[in-house]
């Protein structure tokens, strides 16, 4: 998480860049690989952050409105969500799912969110504690025969709490920026970005 608002050396913000483009970039480059293995699997690991924020695609870079660090994190957390839910609708082959690890003590959290942190105290997860979802989703039998594209937490599905998300800009950005600063080749479409996105529908999310 980076607190300021800084652009990496392709002019890009950097949160963005690292935990939305990153992804992205990662992810589209492995699904030709993964397609044909045994039981490819493909974990995100997001936030519960996200919860607090709707998927926002008019201020993709963070330039239109006051920086906050926590929330434009939490809003890469929402995109994270987001793409995975239509990699999965895309590539059934492969199984896709993101975690949130749980509030756990960790350097980053009492760097970034010192408030947070001291708060919560002792109710925080351990770091052990926190792997825990991840290495289900990634090793256990049970895990893969849970639906594909969902976000869970302590080994099960939790709701996203989002309405229809605008899906077609978050692609289009992604597919624009991507090959202009070298990191995807032009036209590395990945996903449809059109129609409708499975999701729960809740008034006022939008």
């Amino acid at each position: 998480m980076v607190n300021k608002r800084e652009l990496t050396e392709d002019g890009l913000e950097k949160n963005f860049a690292t935990n939305t483009l990153g992804v992205y970039v990662l992810t589209t480059a492995l699904i030709p690989v993964l397609e044909k293995e045994h039981d490819p699997r493909v974990i995100t690991v997001s936030s519960g952050g996200m919860l607090v924020q709707k998927l926002n695609t008019d201020d993709l870079q963070s330039e239109r409105t006051a920086f906050d660090g926590t929330m434009v994190y939490a809003q890469n957390k929402r995109q994270q969500v987001v793409l995975t839910e239509r990699w999965a609708r895309a590539h059934p082959a492969i199984h896709f799912s993101c975690m949130h690890p749980g509030w756990v003590d960790t350097p980053g959290v009492r760097s970034s969110m010192p408030g947070f942190h001291a708060r919560l105290g002792a109710r925080l997860r351990s770091e052990a504690q926190g792997a825990d979802t991840v290495l289900w989703l990634a090793l256990a039998p049970t895990a893969a025969v849970q639906p594909s594209g969902r976000f869970f937490q302590v080994m099960e599905i939790s709701p996203v709490l989002y309405t229809k998300p605008r899906i077609e800009a978050l692609t289009h950005h992604l597919l624009t920026v991507g090959p202009q600063v070298g990191y995807l080749p032009s036209g590395g479409l990945i996903f449809p970005v059109s129609g409708d996105c499975s999701a729960t529908y809740l008034k006022g999310w939008f």
